[in-house]
């Protein structure tokens, strides 16, 4: 159990945080400093538990969630009650080796299927030294895997350990789709972004589900400036073509994505999104060599070690 959490003095004077009811404002500082909580700032926290700590009923606790939730000051996975503080390794940093050591056990125990482990990923590429070397390309390969095959077990560090303590991960099989799917769940995507993903083709639902939470998230563009986008891309060039752009952008760390993706897109591929078969097929080729490399690397190109590289998208 953690014995202490800290609250910066800015949380109170930050704009977002302001502009919350009491009891959103109230559980903000609960989540930064309660006894669920960890060093990275992600963890399980069931609404029993808040309910419990808090006293609260659970339509108080749902909107006070909902809140910090549309503010960007967490994101959360109701299903499994997994959540992520944002911005929590900015004001609580990985400062040596050691403290990275310990916080790999808390990372670990996070399953890879919880959707918004890609953003825990890029909170933590400042401190990437802290970990041992390609540590962070080993959580990558977790999410790509776990995507590409919902019924493999998708947490652990490539030793076995299921939720990184020996047991089994009770949230292993709760993505339901046999296909590759790299969206989050229609709950967890509309926390995230005040939207509902589209219901329809399995491409598009990940370009206007997790691609769009990642383009808001890089560029700091609304939702309302950035879906006309994606389906303009997406109508000029297809669906495959788009998914593909916005994956080498991610992989390329592009400083400008929007852009990036453009001339990606200007440049194109023919093949990109043509593709026919099952989905999997379809994103195979989609991507070309460089997706199927990601999620199932030759022996050749990792000196015998196959874990997955990864492509989440964070």
């Amino acid at each position: 159990m953690r014995e202490y959490g800290l609250i910066h003095t800015a949380y109170w004077t930050d704009d977002k945080i302001a502009s919350l009811s009491t009891p959103a404002k109230l559980l903000g500082a609960y989540l930064l400093t309660c006894p669920h909580s960890n060093a990275v700032g992600c963890f399980r926290l069931p609404m029993g538990y808040i309910s419990e700590d808090l006293r609260w009923d659970a339509e108080t606790v749902q909107g006070a969630l909902g809140e910090l939730s549309g503010v960007g000051f967490i994101c959360r996975d109701d299903g499994t009650g997994w959540t992520l503080i944002r911005k929590f390794l900015e004001f609580n940093t990985i400062e040596n080796p050691n403290v990275g050591k310990a916080c790999m056990k808390m990372i670990d125990a996070v399953p890879a299927s919880f959707p918004f482990f890609p953003f825990l990923i890029t909170a933590l590429e400042p401190y990437e030294k802290r970990f041992p070397d390609g540590y962070l390309d080993a959580l990558r390969g977790r999410v790509a895997k776990c995507a590409a095959n919902p019924s493999v077990n998708g947490s652990g560090n490539g030793s076995g350990n299921g939720s990184g303590n020996g047991s089994r991960n009770p949230f292993e099989n709760r993505m339901p789709n046999p296909e590759p799917n790299l969206t989050k769940p229609k709950s967890s995507v509309a926390s995230a972004t005040g939207t509902v993903v589209p219901a329809d083709a399995p491409l598009k639902t990940e370009l206007f589900g997790s691609c769009l939470v990642w383009l808001i998230a890089t560029t700091g563009q609304t939702e309302k400036s950035l879906r006309p986008m994606v389906g303009r891309w997406i109508k000029l060039h297809g669906e495959g073509a788009v998914l593909a752009a916005i994956v080498e952008a991610q992989r390329q760390s592009a400083v400008s994505p929007v852009g990036f993706i453009e001339g990606v897109l200007k440049a194109g591929s023919k093949d990109h999104g043509k593709a026919n078969g099952s989905q999997h097929d379809k994103l195979i080729r989609g991507l070309g060599r460089a997706f199927s490399d990601l999620l199932d690397p030759r022996p050749e190109d990792t000196g015998g070690d196959c874990r997955e590289v990864a492509i989440g998208y964070h």
